[in-house]
């Protein structure tokens, strides 16, 4: 299992994000405007790395299939968190880093799972890549 941000450390980017608006408004307008961005530039997809799939999901189960509808289902599984806020607050933490770091179309991600070990993402969606 790869090793996620945990929940309680995903809480004061929530709260910060939902200080003057309510998780539903927050959440629709954080995927409005990653519409708009990805809708501009598809790759900055990569930037959201592994958590890519959770926000793709969101999309989808939302009726929304300007993605397409390819989900890698063991990236989604171990990424997942099952709620909206979290998967975007998770996805948000992990783009603002590759952002920072100058890694913002950056294809390969390398994470560590619960035993420390290395495992290798590569941003790959062909629904995201053909466009």
């Amino acid at each position: 299992m790869i090793e996620k941000y945990k929940k309680t450390d995903l809480e004061p980017l929530i709260a910060e994000a939902t200080k003057t608006q309510t998780v539903e408004t927050w959440i629709t307008l954080s995927m409005e405007s990653m519409k708009q961005i990805m809708g501009a530039k598809p790759s900055r997809y990569r930037s959201y790395g592994p958590y890519w799939f959770p926000i793709k999901n969101e999309f989808i189960k939302n009726g929304d299939l300007s993605f397409g509808e390819f989900i890698d289902a063991a990236w989604l599984a171990d990424m997942d968190y099952g709620d909206a806020k979290y998967n975007l607050a998770a996805a948000f933490a992990y783009e603002e880093t590759q952002f920072n770091l100058g890694l913002a179309d950056y294809s390969f991600h390398t994470l560590e799972d619960s035993e420390g070990d290395l495992v290798e993402f590569v941003s790959a969606d062909p629904d995201m890549e053909r466009v």
